[in-house]
């Protein structure tokens, strides 16, 4: 998702009826290991932070930017994906982009080693729990 993006609660957590179709900012990526990430997110009506899954948001708006050269892929949101599957790790195109689209999203750590070792700790906890790696959103 990233820093600043701007999503939609199209599946929202239990208890939170609510929420359902509310407007958001994603404040960061958390460094949690569970099935699906964690972002902490602000509502436009209100400055509490909420810790909420990823599968639980989908995107207000969809930049997509398809790169070609030695490193095909697709480009969503700033995200990377594999460009034929739009997957985050494909085993069929070999790629796995995870590490990189984990330092975009954690933009809010500022010190290198720092993010550097979060991001190791997310990825190496993602790997052993088996998570599924992210599909590209459409723009349907």
């Amino acid at each position: 998702m990233g820093l600043g993006k701007r999503v939609r609660i199209c599946r929202p957590p239990t208890g939170k009826r609510e929420w359902m179709d509310k407007k958001a900012t994603v404040v960061h990526l958390l460094p949690i290991v569970k099935k699906s990430l964690q972002y902490s997110i602000r509502f436009d009506h209100d400055s509490t932070v909420y810790s909420i899954p990823g599968d639980c948001l989908e995107p207000l708006h969809i930049d997509e930017v398809i790169e070609d050269g030695p490193f095909a892929c697709c480009v969503v949101n700033e995200i990377m994906y594999c460009r034929e599957h739009r997957l985050e790790v494909c085993g069929s195109c070999g790629v796995d982009h995870r590490m990189t689209n984990y330092q975009k999203e954690m933009s809010n750590i500022e010190d290198s080693d720092k993010l550097m070792e979060t991001v190791n700790f997310l990825l190496d906890g993602m790997k052993r729990i088996r998570a599924p790696g992210r599909r590209a959103p459409s723009k349907k």
